[in-house]
Parts: structure tokens; sequence; C-alpha cells
């Protein structure tokens, strides 16, 4: 074999200009409360989680099932396996509907049959609105190592409300030191809307919650969504 042989890292890629679909999935241990089901908000450091953690054994079997099955489906595009701080797992993925779009997740996309010791928090379908500072944000493990899920809780007839008031301000917490981009995304059956926060790392986070529009009692979504965070490092990135 050639010493010159290049091995081509995975790599997502968010734009909202195509036409796939998103799934984001979220899975706990079973019995836990959904953190995300209220109108509250809820704005803090990472550093101050409940303490928890993903057993290697959930990550391995996600990642296998990942890798072996739901890459190898028909319409996969790519995926983001995530490990949370709160003992979360979560996958991020992308796929290419065979017709229009449906609001429920297909039972072939999902990653539920690799963890059947967790309960699934939420499964939705998804478009991306927009991501910022660039039209397209990739998503390589070797130049980012967490993310976040900023999700914001809504009626449907306020989603593009919501949408409207992040387009002007959340870009505005990108000179906060580590984080790389954000990834607006909306639910297709509008009760959510997400941002994939993808960050070299959380040491800074406390900057975002001094900035415009993200300070206690000022959030830029306040009296029109819920709001509560989750953190992960990225455990795997993996295309078809």
């Amino acid at each position: 074999m050639s010493g010159n042989t290049k091995t081509t890292e995975a790599v997502v890629r968010i734009d909202a200009d195509s036409p796939v679909v998103t799934v984001i999935e979220r899975f706990g241990a079973i019995g836990a409360p959904s953190l995300d089901r209220d109108m509250s908000t809820v704005l803090q450091d990472p550093e101050h989680e409940n303490p928890g953690s993903v057993s290697d054994a959930q990550v391995v079997a996600a990642t296998s099932y990942l890798r072996e099955r739901l890459s190898r489906s028909e319409g996969f595009v790519a995926g983001l396996l995530l490990a949370g701080h709160r003992g979360e797992l979560a996958l991020y993925s992308q796929w290419r509907p065979s017709g229009e779009p449906s609001t429920v997740v297909p039972d072939a996309w999902s990653l539920a049959p690799a963890l059947p010791e967790l309960q699934r928090v939420d499964s939705r379908a998804f478009a991306v609105d927009f991501t910022a500072p660039g039209p397209v944000t990739e998503v390589l493990r070797s130049r980012v190592a967490r993310a976040h899920f900023g999700v914001f809780t809504m009626t449907p007839d306020r989603q593009e409300e919501l949408l409207v008031l992040a387009r002007r301000h959340a870009p505005d917490s990108l000179g906060t030191p580590g984080l790389a981009a954000v990834n607006f995304h909306r639910s297709l059956d509008g009760e959510r809307v997400v941002n994939l926060g993808v960050w070299n790392d959380f040491g800074e986070f406390g900057d975002l919650l001094g900035r415009p529009g993200f300070t206690a009692g000022a959030e830029y979504w306040q009296g029109v969504s819920g709001f509560h965070p989750h953190f992960f490092d990225i455990a795997a990135v993996v295309t078809r």
C-alpha cells in the first residue's frame, strides 16, 4: 500500500439551500423528565450542568448502529452522534426524502433500536433556516469538539416570529470565544426551533451570557418561546 494514501475525513455540511431533511433525536434515562416541554427559559453555563455521563457502551452501540445500519439506509446523507453532559445521547442526521417531507420521523431513520436502555425524549424532522457566520457550516471532528442544542419551544403560530428574532440577534453570539458557528433549524411541525451551535470548547461560554439579547431576563426570545440548552461532545461524524 502506498504511503501517500489519503483518508478523507467525514464532514457534515449544514446549508439552508440544501433539500435534505434533518432529523434530531435525543435520548435520556428512562423515567427522566423532558427538560424542554414547557415555556420556561434556562440559559446557563455548561459548568453549572447537573453531572451526568453517557456510558462507553452506549456510545459504541450507537456509533456502530449509525455506521453499519443508518448510513447504509436509502436516503442517508450524514450524521453527528453527540454525547451529552447530562447523560443524554443525541443524533443529528440528514436525509434525502423520496417524496414530500413528513413531520413524522420514519422508523428506518431512527437510532432508537440501538439504545433500548434509554428513552427517546424527542424526535422531529427539521429544515435548516439559516447558518452564520457563513452560508454553509462544515462540521469535522478535527476542527470542532463540542456542540450544543439551543431548543426553543413554541406554538406553531409563533415559530416564524421566533425565527425573525433569531436571524436578527443570534449572529451577535459569534464573538463568543470558542463558538465557531450557529445553525438554526425549524421543525416541520412548527413546535420547535433548534440551534446547533458548534464549538472548539465551552471554556468561555459565560461570555455569551453578558451579550445583548442573552442577558438574564432580557433574552431575545422572551415572551415568544421557551428555551433550554443541551451540551454535548461530538462522538462521531458519519457520512454515506
